[in-house]
């Protein structure tokens, strides 16, 4: 007598939640979501993914297929959800060599400055949504860049902020004094 086991396995799965790495990237195993699943007969259970590797595109989450096959062949499926969530704060470079000294413009009592001399640089590997100043001493007191901005005589705090694309944030300072011209 032959006994076919035509019997699938019973597919039990569990949520899981992953972290974005530096590199905005995060994986999971089978056991990762296998909620115990099981199988009428004896004998090793295989497993297999849809997918297993996630990205900055995957938040705020995804389905995954959990499937199963059993020593006889026999397979079955099953979804669970993969929170993924970005945590690592965008990268800020403030200009270097703060602080900073300038000097007023030709018969001016401020300095303009020029270009992005003074201006930060951030990166994310999930995007950066802002990469804005603070400087309540300028002509303008906050914007994207610094470039054309007057700084009257005296010493000037400039905090820079990165706001990546999931609402992490970094900051970095410089200082510029703006000196009177000599003579």
């Amino acid at each position: 007598i032959n006994v076919d086991d035509v019997t699938k396995p019973t597919v039990l799965t569990k949520g899981k939640t992953v972290y974005l790495d530096d590199s905005g990237n995060a994986s999971i195993v089978a056991a990762d979501v296998n909620n115990g699943t099981y199988d009428n007969c004896e004998g090793e259970i295989s497993f297999i993914l849809s997918k297993s590797t996630f990205s900055c595109a995957d938040i705020p989450g995804v389905a995954v297929s959990l499937t199963a096959t059993d020593c006889s062949g026999n397979s079955a499926g099953e979804n669970a959800y993969v929170t993924v969530i970005d945590k690592i704060a965008p990268k800020i470079t403030c200009a270097s060599g703060t602080p900073f000294t300038r000097f007023t413009d030709l018969n001016c009592a401020y300095y303009t400055v020029g270009g992005t001399e003074l201006d930060a640089t951030a990166a994310d590997a999930c995007g950066i949504a802002t990469l804005v100043y603070a400087c309540p001493t300028a002509s303008s007191s906050s914007g994207s860049t610094l470039a054309g901005v007057q700084l009257p005589v005296g010493i000037h705090t400039v905090t820079w902020t990165a706001t990546d694309n999931n609402g992490n944030k970094s900051e970095c300072q410089i200082v510029v004094t703006v000196e009177k011209r000599p003579v």
